[in-house]
């Protein structure tokens, strides 16, 4: 897919845990905002993007046994979206092998009534604690991790093994559906993206963090990005780019949306605006956010500020650049209150 796609080398998720990542994804916004889109959910009712899917009679479906109902990210972003959240079967690898069939089963019956379709497909066996059928274990030696037992002396490799199984599993799966599309002699019609709604930290630090939602270095926040957008030459962007950058280019580019995207957005267009200037990014978590800047991240807490580097939590960061700074409060302020003249996006 790769290889017919242009793959984003840099790409940010805009949380280091799943609601912030998934509410950047489709609003298009910093995650600073998920907190209000929450609280007034019934009259924000769902993202533009989502909005733009539904307005358009697509034919919708979300597949995730990962609990959307109880974090209200159906609420914020999927109502009146099919949301199906129970899978058959014991075990997270024998749930995405259902939401694989029925993401299957959804496609072609849909290709087959010529009814355009948008999927949604949250697999989750690539979430710790990393989850495979034994035909997939080609890593050795592997092991469970047990977080509230790992130290710096908890060996990596056999839990990174049991990651790559996984990883090696959901992409026979996704794989899978890729090869439906070539069968349906749809894929030059369909907009494919894959990626992820946070990363996970195996000590890569070497301060004894493991898995997310612990801190804002690279290894809980940068994720894989692929895009595969037909008409658009296949490529590798190694640009910073992030999750609040998807919502308005699919606006713009599938949708015909000729709204400036600022109206509704803080991200930009990844196929027409320069990704090259530095730009701010903000990261949700649990309870707190983070402005990275190129290699600095700051980490706002209610008393404190935490400096450190993107690519090492254990060096102190710089100054924070005024500049930025400044763009990041106006970004995370922008849509406290409407603006004029957006009520309504063309």
């Amino acid at each position: 897919l790769g290889e017919r796609s242009v793959v984003y080398t840099d790409h940010l998720s805009t949380g280091n845990q799943t609601t912030c990542g998934i509410f950047g994804f489709f609003y298009g916004m910093h995650a600073t905002y998920w907190a209000a889109a929450k609280a007034n959910s019934a009259t924000v009712h769902n993202p533009v993007l989502i909005d733009a899917v539904t307005d358009r009679g697509y034919a919708c479906k979300v597949l995730a046994r990962s609990h959307f109902d109880r974090h209200k990210i159906k609420d914020t972003t999927f109502r009146d979206v099919e949301v199906v959240g129970q899978f058959e079967g014991r075990s997270v690898h024998a749930w995405d092998r259902q939401l694989t069939d029925q993401l299957k089963d959804f496609i072609q019956g849909n290709t087959e009534s010529d009814t355009p379709w948008f999927a949604y497909a949250f697999y989750k066996s690539t979430h710790f604690s990393y989850a495979y059928p034994d035909s997939m274990r080609i890593y050795e030696p592997t092991a469970d991790l047990n977080i509230a037992l790992a130290d710096d002396d908890t060996p990596v490799e056999p839990i990174m093994n049991d990651y790559r199984n996984a990883m090696r599993y959901n992409d026979m799966l996704i794989g899978e559906v890729l090869d439906q599309l070539e069968a349906l002699g749809t894929p030059d019609d369909t907009v494919i993206i894959v990626t992820s709604d946070h990363g996970d930290e195996l000590n890569d630090n070497d301060a004894n963090y493991w898995g997310h939602g612990t801190n804002f270095t690279r290894w809980q926040v940068q994720v894989p990005m692929i895009l595969h957008l037909p008409g658009i030459e296949p490529g590798v962007v190694n640009a910073r780019t992030s999750h609040m950058d998807v919502a308005p280019t699919i606006l713009t580019e599938v949708f015909g949306c000729t709204t400036d995207p600022s109206a509704y957005s803080t991200g930009l267009n990844l196929l027409r605006d320069d990704l090259t200037v530095e730009r701010p990014f903000v990261i949700g978590s649990y309870v707190n956010y983070a402005y990275v800047f190129g290699d600095e991240v700051f980490a706002m807490y209610p008393l404190n500020t935490r400096k450190y580097r993107f690519d090492d939590i254990k060096a102190s960061a710089e100054r924070p650049p005024a500049d930025l700074m400044l763009r990041a409060l106006d970004e995370v302020g922008r849509f406290s209150s409407e603006p004029a003249g957006t009520k309504g996006l063309n």
